[in-house]
C-alpha cells in the first residue's frame, strides 16, 4: 500500500460467519484458480501466512488478501447474486464507515507500515489511506453496523435502560 509498497498490513474480517467461504488468507499471490489449492508457504517476507481465520494488522510483508467462495450448483435458470466493493478511505475509520454503509458481511483492509519509504517497517498508520476489499451476499451476517446505527451492543444496552426506566416509572407510580 502506498507509499509503503511491498511493506503493508493486511485484515481480514467475516470468516467465521460467512458460509459460502471456501478459503481465505493473506497470500494474495495466491493461484486465481478455483480448483487449485490454497499455498500455506509465505510470499518470501516476515509475516505468517494467516488462513482460514479473522485476524488483525498481519504484516509487515508483500502480501494481500485472498478469498474463495463456493456458491453452489444452479439449476438452469437460476443465478445467484452477490456484491463486491472496492476503494479507500482517508484513514481506517472511514475505510470501515463505508463497509458498514454498504453492509458487508466480510471484508479485508490494507494499510501502509510507514509514513514514506525510508519508515516501511513502522507500526500500522490507521490514520492514513485505508484501502478496503468486501463482500455481500455471501451468507454471513453484516459486520458493521451503519454509520449513525448503534451496534447490537449499544442497542442492548440502550433497551435495557428503557425497561430499567419503564420498571421504575410503573413503580412510582404505586
Amino acid at each position: 500500500m502506498p507509499p509503503t509498497e511491498f511493506h503493508e498490513f493486511v485484515t481480514i474480517i467475516g470468516t467465521a460467519t460467512t458460509t459460502e467461504l471456501e478459503e481465505s488468507g493473506n497470500n494474495g499471490f495466491n493461484t486465481a484458480n478455483p480448483l487449485g489449492g490454497y499455498d500455506l508457504t509465505d510470499s518470501g517476507g516476515l509475516s505468517i501466512v494467516k488462513h482460514n481465520e479473522d485476524f488483525e494488522d498481519a504484516g509487515i510483508d508483500d502480501h494481500g488478501a485472498y478469498f474463495r467462495f463456493n456458491f453452489g450448483d444452479l439449476g438452469p435458470g437460476e443465478k445467484k447474486e452477490f456484491s463486491i466493493f472496492y476503494g479507500a478511505g482517508d484513514n481506517e475509520a472511514a475505510a470501515l464507515a463505508s463497509l458498514g454503509a454498504v453492509g458487508a458481511e466480510l471484508y479485508s483492509l490494507g494499510q501502509a507500515s510507514g509514513t514514506d519509504l525510508f519508515s516501511a517497517g513502522g507500526p500500522v498508520q490507521n490514520d492514513a489511506t485505508t484501502f478496503a476489499f468486501g463482500f455481500k451476499g455471501v451468507g454471513g451476517i453484516i459486520i458493521l453496523p451503519p454509520p449513525g446505527v448503534p451496534d447490537a451492543g449499544s442497542t442492548f444496552g440502550l433497551l435495557g435502560m428503557a425497561l430499567a426506566g419503564l420498571v421504575g416509572f410503573a413503580r412510582s407510580r404505586k
